[in-house]
């Protein structure tokens, strides 16, 4: 099998039906006017250009990898919509739920222990953002101390390798003016996370402190809002997980469509190769060699001559057709005359 019908009868196989990504539905790019199958004379032409039956397993093997991708971004795009689905599913399911737990609490109490639980949720984003910057402070304030020790280590090398001319050392003085560098950038990070730090822990202990007012003033009504902000939470992160698994599969998605996009256009350029090397290798067989050509005009002189003998004339017409020929016989001979004569002159 040729490379072409390997091209061609890919793109004859896979359709794009019903949202399936497949091979077949790219007439849109513009080296799609190009047909892909050829006649059986081509595919013998094919077999002849040693170049063209090379393409034969880098086809297959991006024949290959275009199926691959083709069958894993339907399966993503299942996914993707089964995991929407269900996130309308879980959020429609958890809003009746929700309401039959409000009105077991009793809206009121929900209603005034509300900026206690929203005080707590924040009052806990808070402390890992907290965390977090602590965590940065203390890698910055480590590469700090780090640069710090090696400007001394540099200084100390600098000033020992300075020559009896007074002439500086070039490597020593790129050396110092490298750990100058990361001091100065380890230094600003360090403050910058320290000032980040401290700004969270002040947000921390007004929070807790208003918390706390709030939990006091309005003890009962928390305490029989609470299954319901309990509930409330739960569903939050249950949704959170559903939209994160949403948006991992899309940037999966993506990925493969743009790999899907790659190995098409490969196989589209080779597609344009061997087009090329066809044309090129017929332009190159149909060059007429010196003296070919003149028996076919003999063969086809014969067979005009064989056909003017088969017709058959009327007798007055085969008359005025001798006349013809004995005139034409006529001239000739005085033709032949004429150069005789004017040859023995």
């Amino acid at each position: 099998m040729s490379s072409n019908e390997i091209i061609g009868q890919h793109h004859n196989n896979h359709n794009h039906h019903n949202g399936d990504y497949n091979v077949g539905n790219h007439k849109s790019h513009k080296h799609h006017h190009h047909e892909l199958i050829e006649e059986d004379s081509i595919d013998e032409i094919d077999c002849q250009i040693p170049d063209i039956k090379e393409f034969d397993p880098k086809i297959r093997d991006l024949l290959d990898d275009l199926n691959r991708y083709s069958t894993k971004i339907n399966q993503l795009e299942q996914c993707f919509q089964e995991e929407n689905s269900r996130f309308h599913r879980v959020l429609n399911e958890s809003s009746v739920q929700l309401n039959k737990t409000l009105k077991k609490c009793g809206e009121r109490n929900v209603s005034t222990s509300r900026p206690y639980y929203e005080a707590l949720q924040k009052l806990n984003d808070l402390k890992i953002k907290c965390q977090t910057a602590a965590l940065k402070f203390e890698k910055f304030n480590e590469l700090y101390m780090n640069a710090k020790q090696a400007i001394s280590d540099a200084e100390l090398m600098f000033h020992k390798n300075i020559k009896e001319d007074g002439h500086f050392d070039q490597y020593w003085q790129e050396k110092l003016n490298i750990a100058n560098a990361k001091f100065m950038e380890a230094k600003l990070k360090r403050e910058e996370h320290e000032l980040e730090h401290l700004s969270l822990m002040a947000q921390i202990r007004l929070l807790e402190y208003n918390a706390t007012d709030l939990k006091t003033k309005y003890k009962s009504s928390i305490k029989r809002a609470k299954s319901y902000f309990d509930e409330a939470h739960n569903i939050d992160l249950k949704l959170k997980k559903i939209r994160d698994d949403t948006k991992l599969l899309e940037e999966e998605l993506a990925k493969c469509k743009s790999q899907y996009s790659t190995t098409l256009k490969n196989l589209e350029n080779i597609s344009e190769e061997i087009h090329e090397k066809r044309a090129q290798y017929i332009a190159k067989s149909l060059k007429r060699e010196p003296g070919v050509g003149a028996e076919i005009i003999d063969q086809n002189c014969l067979e005009i001559v064989e056909n003017l003998a088969k017709i058959e004339l009327n007798p007055d017409e085969k008359i005025i057709a001798t006349q013809t020929t004995d005139c034409h016989s006529l001239s000739t001979s005085s033709s032949l005359s004429s150069t005789s004569s004017s040859s023995s002159s």
